[in-house]
């Protein structure tokens, strides 16, 4: 077994048991984020392992199935009955009107309302509801449309009287009494600030526009052709660790975007590490799209036309590749049959099976 998903729901049964469980999976995530899978309450999901070969001037990173969301650049701002170390991170407009609201936020676009708290911060949990309570009504006073909550692990208790409604929290030691959940929804999980980010919706008449998280996983392959027309093409392994097989389709090299890579960065960093081929990026060929993949996501793959660099010499990567070599067109049209690769000779160079087979008569 390869990787682990583990899906634990926030509920009021068994309260002390399940956010144990939830904090340490995501204990488990953080620690395990670059080279194992990490742990996603709402079906965001990270891949894989390390890779052997280091791309030059890029470090190897965890796959995510898609592009993160805007990174955060943290910036210390503390309200002023907080203590020193308590601090709460902005990356946009701060507000200016901190004095009337009962916590430290950021402005988001589309009048949003973020609040980090933070694993320095001090102040009570309670303490935090009953401030996160009051800052509610005040962003609702003023229009509003979003909150956003990011709760680091450490404090992962807290998730449950977040997403809960407001009659469904009752004995809880963390609610007043008379008050109840805030329901706050899911949205998705930093592996890299180890924090879990939660989203409510502040104009209940109408319709929530908040956009699900990481819909999509978005991946590509390289199609690595030589000055002497042939192509860089692998075999990868099928099966369990103690029985493995090699696949029995040749096909590209080639894997899922990291964060904030773009196709030229992410395409030859896949095929370096694949198979020790140093390539430079020319263009995009084709991509296809499709749906219903792994927890339900999407997926957009795109196929970059490379050139090698200097030598064509392969080392590959034995934890992942089972073969690769290079091949010329003519005898992968005549031998194989992979239908990616075949739309692309024929649309993208204008090569297609039967051309190939007529010449060969």
């Amino acid at each position: 077994i390869s990787s682990l998903a583990l899906f634990v729901s926030p509920s009021i049964k068994n309260r002390n048991s399940n956010m144990a469980f939830f904090s340490n999976s995501l204990g488990f995530a953080s620690r395990f984020s670059r080279t194992g899978p990490a742990f996603a309450p709402n079906a965001n999901t990270f891949f894989h392992r390390t890779a052997r070969h280091s791309f030059p001037h890029r470090p190897s990173l965890c796959r995510m199935v898609s592009p993160s969301s805007s990174s955060v650049i943290s910036v210390n701002n503390t309200y002023p009955s907080y203590s020193s170390t308590t601090s709460f991170s902005t990356t946009a407009e701060q507000n200016v009107n901190i004095d009337e609201c009962s916590l430290p936020y950021e402005t988001l676009p589309y009048r949003g309302a973020q609040v980090k708290f933070t694993q320095e911060s001090d102040i009570s949990n309670t303490d935090f509801l009953n401030r996160l309570r009051s800052a509610l009504d005040y962003w609702k006073r003023n229009d509003y449309t979003s909150a956003w909550i990011h709760v680091h692990a450490s404090k992962s208790s807290l998730v449950e009287i977040l997403t809960a409604n407001p009659t469904a929290a009752e004995g809880n030691d963390l609610i007043n009494e008379g008050d109840g959940g805030l329901g706050f929804d899911l949205h998705h999980v930093n592996t890299t600030e180890n924090t879990i980010i939660l989203k409510k919706w502040l104009r209940p008449d109408n319709e929530d526009k908040i956009p699900p998280f990481a819909t999509h996983q978005v991946g590509c392959a390289g199609f690595v052709l030589s000055d002497d027309n042939e192509i860089l093409v692998i075999r990868e392994w099928t099966g369990s660790l103690s029985n493995r097989t090699p696949s029995k389709q040749w096909k590209l090299p080639g894997g899922l975007l990291d964060a904030g890579e773009s196709f030229a960065e992410g395409t030859c960093r896949e095929v370096y590490e694949e198979t020790g081929v140093t390539c430079e990026f020319e263009s995009l060929l084709s991509f296809w799209h499709r749906h219903g993949l792994t927890f339900g996501k999407s997926d957009f793959y795109f196929v970059c036309l490379l050139r090698p660099k200097q030598s064509k010499e392969i080392d590959l990567d034995p934890v992942e590749v089972s073969a690769a070599k290079w091949m010329h067109l003519e005898e992968f049209m005549k031998t194989q049959d992979h239908p990616l690769i075949h739309h692309v000779l024929k649309h993208a160079f204008q090569i297609n099976a039967e051309d190939v087979a007529a010449k060969t008569k």
